[in-house]
């Protein structure tokens, strides 16, 4: 499910997961991918670039709450954005 999004705007569907999401076994209470409208304001960075520091903020905020709540230590999380400016709002 996650790699459906790069997939299909990158590499034209040609992307095959090595492990199907039936074989995964659930380690947290909060979905695999989440959708959340969060109220924020875009702030232009550039000509077709914005930034949005409210939801920076929140993703870091609920990372931060994930980890915190994992019964693995060793758990990891990812972020996926698909604008470059995302990754250094802070």
């Amino acid at each position: 499910m996650i790699a459906s999004i790069p997939n299909s705007l990158f590499y034209e569907n040609r992307l095959i997961n090595g492990v199907k999401e039936c074989q995964r076994e659930a380690i947290l209470k909060y979905e695999p991918v989440m959708f959340i409208n969060v109220e924020g304001k875009e702030i232009a960075a550039g000509e077709k670039s914005y930034r949005n520091y409210a939801e920076a903020n929140f993703v870091m905020n609920l990372c931060i709450q994930i980890l915190e709540e994992a019964s693995d230590p060793d758990l990891t999380l990812g972020i996926i954005t698909l604008c470059n400016l995302c990754l250094n709002c802070r």
